[in-house]
């Protein structure tokens, strides 16, 4: 039976597989399109340069003026192009993190070398920064290292790790090895002020926006403050600020 574990990169390759506009093209075809319309151009325009320099050595200034104009002109379709390519890229990246989010896929990882894999709460991923070459993820509370991922639906229903995953999304601690708290915001009382502090408020609007709106308005107050790891009264206030923006 093969592994149901994959690399962030091959996580990245799926959602792309599946990743589709608002017209339901596939952004992979829209990619492809993009990338060969760059081939075809450059092509073009290396014939007619190789057929200029054979033919015509000897330009007057009018001559000149006109292939720098369209050259300028070529060199604009290619930029449009590969903007093109970054903006579905990006896109692509965009919701595979906001199905992390959601719990579609996680991924466990090693913080300390003498400690065991430790699952990533999905709600710490809009404070965690992905690198897909190194499969790590850094965020304020340190890194995570030789993280492996997986899709949630395939992971068998008698595997045990279903219920560490779920475990570790519903508090703020949990390891797949050795326990050990996992900070994700100070604690102390002796350092909290009275309301939400302002940053902490802004993050986490950051992570209702990813998780999206529509699935928070009907959760409870408790379920919000253990999906987005704050108080309560952060995560309502959070919420109410949102909701005024639209």
């Amino acid at each position: 039976m093969a592994s149901f574990w994959k690399s962030p990169a091959e996580i990245y390759e799926i959602t792309l597989d599946n990743a589709g506009d608002s017209e339901g093209k596939r952004a992979k075809a829209n990619i492809y399109e993009c990338e060969r319309e760059i081939q075809h151009l450059t092509a073009d325009w290396d014939h007619s340069e190789r057929m200029r320099l054979k033919h015509y050595p000897d330009l007057s200034d009018e001559d000149r003026a006109y292939i720098a104009a369209e050259r300028e002109t070529f060199e604009v379709r290619v930029a449009n192009l590969r903007q093109r390519i970054e903006n579905a890229r990006a896109g692509v990246f965009q919701l595979m993190m906001a199905n992390a989010v959601k719990g579609s896929w996680f991924a466990v990882g090693h913080r300390a070398a003498e400690k065991g894999e430790e699952v990533i709460p999905c709600r710490y991923w809009p404070f965690l920064t992905l690198d897909m070459t190194n499969d790590a993820a850094k965020g304020e509370q340190g890194e995570y290292r030789a993280i492996r991922c997986a899709f949630w639906k395939d992971v068998p229903a008698d595997n045990p790790l279903r219920a560490t995953v779920l475990q570790a999304n519903r508090q703020p601690t949990h390891t797949v090895g050795p326990k050990e708290r996992i900070p994700t915001r100070r604690s102390s009382r002796a350092v909290q002020t009275r309301g939400p502090k302002p940053a902490v408020t802004e993050r986490v609007k950051d992570a209702m926006r990813v998780f999206g709106v529509d699935n928070i308005k009907g959760m409870k107050q408790i379920a919000m403050a253990e999906q987005f790891g704050a108080s309560r009264e952060t995560c309502v206030k959070a919420l109410q600020e949102l909701l005024s923006e639209f």
